[in-house]
């Protein structure tokens, strides 16, 4: 089995039931970096290649639990963390790692996904020719931008509370970690974070996201929308419906909506199944398609 991709060499190695998990630092900024490796990982009996893009206050070690499952069904995901020092914009620096990180583990096709605010930085990675070119279709996990974040509800505010609460009284663990991880960036780069967060409830950061998604109109992109995310209001936007997208609803078993992905195996094997267009598990529920327009839920 190949753990290595390309000049990357692992500073901690850890064995799993479904493969390998090598975890370092790549790129000219030394950002994090996790490669969850199957067993039989085989391009050429079907293994495809996955990219994460991870949330803007989260650690690529949440999303282990995905990397697991896609290995599973014999995929290799990596997962890019975050470089915030020094930079104004984190997710414009964030996707100047995925690049860099690309680049250097030599992939060549793969299925980019974002998560959150990481959806952004694989729109912004996008605006790479060679990274566009690999990047054989997007999957976008409960992308924050699509909402109207200056219209939140008393609904939205309830399902973030009731998140909050599901998450720490069934994963403990978990629901510390993604805590620590949240303060631990505002800790070190408040005005930062701030920053980007203001850019976020403004519109700014939906207006871009529209934009470039547009750029790409040869790409399939597909968006996973939870129900009761409070931080993906339901009023998402009309206007990221076009010809090339596919929207679906997800109602996770966890009862989770936006760290669905972090805990709920079904969210791995739709993004296996997107990528092999194959049925999705029946927890998702296909509600738009830009070929045949919207289908009733």
């Amino acid at each position: 089995m190949n753990v290595s991709l390309g000049s990357f060499e692992p500073e901690r190695v850890t064995y799993y039931p479904e493969g390998t998990v090598a975890v370092g630092h790549i790129g000219p900024d030394s950002a994090p970096v996790w490669v969850c490796t199957p067993n039989d990982y085989s391009s050429d009996d079907g293994s495809k290649d996955f990219v994460a893009a991870i949330g803007l206050l989260a650690r690529p070690e949440q999303y282990l639990r995905l990397g697991q499952v896609l290995m599973s069904d014999h995929d290799r995901l990596v997962v890019f963390g975050h470089d915030h020092h020094h930079h104004k914009w984190p997710i414009r620096a964030n996707a100047a790692d995925i690049v860099a990180g690309v680049h250097e583990l030599e992939l060549e096709h793969f299925t980019a996904i974002g998560h959150s605010m990481g959806t952004l930085a694989v729109l912004l990675a996008m605006e790479d020719e060679a990274f566009a070119a690999s990047t054989d279709m997007v999957v976008q996990s409960d992308p924050a931008m699509t909402g109207s974040h200056l219209a939140y509800g008393i609904k939205d505010v309830y399902n973030m509370g009731r998140e909050a609460t599901v998450l720490t009284k069934k994963y403990p663990k978990d629901a510390f970690r993604y805590v620590a991880s949240a303060v631990g960036e505002y800790w070190h780069r408040p005005l930062v974070i701030g920053n980007q967060v203001l850019r976020l409830a403004s519109g700014k950061v939906h207006g871009r996201y529209n934009e470039l998604m547009l750029k790409h109109p040869d790409k399939k992109f597909t968006i996973i929308f939870n129900h009761n995310d409070g931080l993906v209001p339901e009023n998402w936007s009309e206007s990221m419906r076009g010809p090339n997208l596919v929207v679906y609803i997800h109602d996770s078993v966890t009862g989770l909506a936006h760290a669905a992905i972090n805990v709920d195996d079904e969210v791995g094997h739709a993004v296996h199944a997107l990528a092999n267009n194959q049925k999705t598990p029946d927890s998702f529920h296909l509600i738009f398609d830009g070929s045949r327009s919207k289908i009733a839920a």
